[in-house]
């Protein structure tokens, strides 16, 4: 009996390590096989369960909520990458999520990624404030964006030379560009179609890669404690390519890795910093990331007034 009770223990041990929440699915092969065969997309929440609070609120606030899980079970395969500091994980799945990380070059937490069948992701987002309807609403139109991207590439096989670079192009431009590395096929296809680059995507993809080393550049001086050298750094990089639009947005963003949120006085510098991306477009995606960072840019300043004065 006692053997009986030690092997269905150690059963329930090993079910629970490959478990994630009510309905999410923890082994990403088994996940994108489900996605193929179900023709659904995936949901991928890369997390940290039991000590990132952002994480925490999201899944309060919209995971676990009816309203949310009815709508998701219809179009994606939910897939939970977990890195907890406390909860115990198989190795076979700390293994596979280390690969995952590096794979889609996580860096914050949670990071939502919107995958097609093949693990290609086409979407990026992560804690969002309203509940699940509006959470829905923001994934309908993610799952719309990936519909589009999806015709544009079946459309361009259809074509070649200009025609079929222009009609990948305006799909790829749809795709963040730190998810861009994940479409290598379609950009050679574009480069090999318009060598000439008359489509201006190559150049547009030059740019976008000069601006993530810039985030790079910028850190590193950060880190050595010249914190006006790396503003200064981006106010040139905006001035030597005249930047505009969306792009001196992203450069602008870049500057929130000079800041330490801990020192007196940085949230609020990195509040206004937020305002002047918001004011060059209102309507863009690094506006909306620099709403959400205003959000808790607010709620941080406000537990800061909450702690007793030392």
């Amino acid at each position: 009996m006692k053997k009986f009770l030690s092997l269905a223990l150690c059963l329930f041990l090993s079910l629970n390590l490959f478990a994630g929440g009510d309905g999410w699915e923890t082994n990403f092969e088994a996940a994108k096989q489900k996605a193929s065969k179900e023709n659904k997309a995936l949901l991928v929440d890369f997390t940290g369960t039991d000590w990132c609070g952002w994480c925490i609120r999201l899944k309060e606030e919209v995971f676990d909520h009816k309203e949310f899980s009815d709508f998701a079970n219809q179009h994606f395969i939910l897939v939970e990458i977990d890195y907890p500091q406390k909860k115990v994980q198989s190795d076979e799945i700390k293994a596979q999520n280390e690969k995952l990380k590096n794979t889609y070059q996580i860096q914050g937490y949670p990071t939502i990624l919107v995958m097609d069948a093949e693990g290609r992701p086409f979407a990026k987002t992560g804690y969002q404030a309203g509940g699940p309807a509006t959470y829905n609403k923001h994934l309908t139109q993610l799952l719309g964006q990936g519909q589009k991207i999806k015709q544009a590439f079946a459309e361009a096989k259809k074509t070649s030379g200009i025609a079929q670079a222009k009609k990948l192009a305006i799909a790829l431009e749809s795709i963040p560009q730190e998810l861009n590395s994940h479409y290598k096929a379609e950009m050679e296809m574009i480069f090999a179609a318009d060598p000439e680059d008359t489509t201006g995507f190559k150049k547009a993809y030059e740019l976008k890669s000069s601006l993530k080393a810039l985030a790079g550049q910028v850190v590193q001086i950060a880190r050595q404690g010249d914190i006006s050298k790396a503003e200064k750094m981006v106010d040139d990089f905006i001035s030597k390519h005249q930047l505009s639009g969306e792009n001196k947005q992203k450069a602008l963003l870049a500057k929130l890795k000079c800041y330490d949120p801990r020192k007196e006085g940085v949230l609020q510098i990195a509040d206004k910093l937020m305002d002047e991306v918001i004011a060059i477009d209102a309507n863009s995606q690094s506006a909306s990331m620099a709403k959400n960072i205003k959000k808790q840019i607010t709620q941080m300043i406000a537990q800061k007034k909450a702690q007793p004065q030392k």
